[in-house]
C-alpha cells in the first residue's frame, strides 16, 4: 500500500507515512483539521456535510438570535455553521459543542471560564468571540458565537504551497505571536496551536499585507475533558506534531508549552515539514521527549539567527525556551533583521583539508631542512 499524499511505500499497518509524515488511509487526518479548514475558507460557496446529506440543524434558530444557514464542518469539539444574526442582519460563525464536552459538571465550569476569558481578548490577530451559551438552561444547545473570517487556514496554505520564504514566515508568525502573547499576558493558554488553528486573511486593499488570526483560544482545555469525543475523532493526532514534551508527559502547562508549539509551526513554515515525524503516536511522542529536531537544510539558505531562535523554542527543557509568545515573536524579528551570515559562507571561511595538507607539508620540509643544516654544521665543526 502507498501513501495517498506522496505515494511512498508504507510499511505494515503504519498510521503515519515515514516519508512525508502525514496520516495514512489507515488513520486519516483528524476531523479537527477538517473543521478548521472548512470553517476558514470562503463561506460564499455552499458546502455539504461529509455524508452528502443536508444537516437537519440547518434553519435552527438559537435563543431567537442566530439562524443556522450553512454547515461549515464538523470536528473533535463540535459542528460549525455560518449563521445570521437576526436582530442585526450580519453573519457570524456558530460552533455547536458536542454534548459530551459539557455533560460533566467540571467540563461545564471550564467551558464557562475559558469562553469568558477568551471573549475578553480583542485583538486583530485573534478571532473574536461574541457570545457563548453553556447549554445549562432547559437542556439547550451549548454554543459559541465567533467572528466569521474569510480566509484559508495556514495548514491548508502549507499543504498547497509548501514552505514559505523566511520574510513571509516571520511576518505571519509575528501576527500569531501577537495574538497568542496577549492571551499569555492574561494568563490564558491555547494548548492546541497548530497550522489548522490559524486563518491567513488576504489583503483587503492594494498595498496591504496578509494577516494571520488565531482561533479556538482556551477551548482545548474544555475538549480534553470530553474523552469520549476525543476517542471518537482522534483529535489528538493532528495536534501531536506540535505538542510540547510537557504536554506529551501530562505535566502542568504554562505559556512555554504554547511557545514550543509555535516553534514547531515556524519550523514547518520554513522547511515544509514539522520537526518530528513517525509511523505511530508512540514514536512521535518519543521524539518530542528525547530527540533534537533536524537542522535546517543548507540549500534552504535560512540564516543561522532564525534557526537559532526556532530551535530555542523547541528546547526540551522549558526553561531554555522564550518565556512567552511575545518574546518569541520579538526574537524572530530581530533575527530577520540581523546580517545574513549563511552557513555556506561560514564553511568557506574555514581552512579546507587541502590547506591543512599544504601547511603540514611546509612544516615537514622546514624540519627536514633544519635537520640537514644541523648535520652539515656538526660535520664542518668536526673537520675543523
Amino acid at each position: 500500500m502507498r501513501c495517498d499524499s506522496c505515494q511512498h511505500e508504507l510499511l505494515g499497518d503504519a498510521q503515519f507515512c515515514a516519508h512525508c509524515g502525514l496520516p495514512t488511509a489507515r488513520h486519516p487526518r483528524d476531523a479537527s483539521t477538517q473543521i478548521d479548514v472548512q470553517q476558514q475558507t470562503n463561506a460564499d460557496a455552499p458546502r455539504s456535510t461529509d455524508d452528502g446529506h443536508k444537516d437537519s440543524r440547518l434553519g435552527l434558530i438559537l435563543d431567537s438570535k442566530y439562524k443556522l444557514i450553512e454547515s461549515l464542518g464538523e470536528g473533535g469539539m463540535g459542528s460549525v455553521f455560518r449563521a445570521e444574526r437576526l436582530h442585526i442582519g450580519d453573519e457570524v460563525a456558530v460552533k455547536l459543542l458536542h454534548h459530551d464536552l459539557v455533560r460533566e459538571k467540571h467540563a461545564l465550569e471550564r467551558f464557562r471560564r475559558e469562553a469568558r476569558t477568551a471573549a475578553m481578548i480583542r485583538r486583530p490577530n485573534v478571532v473574536s468571540i461574541h457570545e457563548f451559551n453553556d447549554g445549562a438552561a432547559n437542556g439547550s444547545e451549548a454554543y459559541i458565537v465567533m467572528e466569521l473570517v474569510q480566509g484559508v487556514s495556514l495548514g491548508n496554505l502549507l499543504r498547497h504551497e509548501g514552505r514559505m520564504a523566511p520574510k513571509r514566515a516571520v511576518h505571519l508568525m509575528h501576527d500569531i505571536c501577537t495574538g497568542v502573547g496577549v492571551a499569555h499576558r492574561r494568563g490564558l493558554l491555547h494548548r492546541d496551536l497548530k497550522p489548522d488553528n490559524v486563518i491567513v486573511v488576504p489583503p483587503s486593499h492594494e498595498g496591504d499585507e496578509e494577516t494571520a488570526k488565531v482561533v479556538d483560544f482556551g477551548l482545548a482545555k474544555v475538549r480534553d475533558v470530553g474523552a469520549t469525543a476525543l476517542t471518537q475523532t482522534g483529535a489528538v493526532l493532528g495536534t501531536l506534531y506540535y505538542m510540547s514534551p510537557e504536554q506529551c508527559s501530562g505535566e502542568e502547562l504554562d505559556a512555554r508549552a504554547d511557545v514550543y508549539s509555535l516553534g514547531a509551526m515556524f519550523y514547518e513554515m520554513l522547511t515544509g515539514n514539522p520537526p518530528f515525524r513517525a509511523n505511530n503516536m508512540a514514536g512521535l511522542i518519543s521524539k518530542h521527549l528525547h530527540e533534537a529536531p533536524p537542522q535546517f537544510p543548507q540549500s534552504f539558505e535560512i540564516s543561522p539567527a532564525l534557526e537559532s531562535v526556532c530551535l530555542r523554542a523547541l528546547a526540551k527543557d522549558r526553561n531554555q525556551r522564550q518565556p512567552d509568545a511575545i518574546a518569541f515573536g520579538r526574537d524572530l524579528q530581530k533575527a530577520l533583521a540581523a546580517p545574513a551570515i549563511r552557513r555556506a559562507a561560514a564553511a568557506s571561511s574555514r581552512p579546507s583539508p587541502w590547506k591543512w595538507i599544504v601547511a603540514a607539508s611546509g612544516v615537514f620540509f622546514a624540519l627536514v631542512l633544519f635537520q640537514t643544516a644541523v648535520i652539515v654544521i656538526n660535520f664542518v665543526v668536526a673537520r675543523m
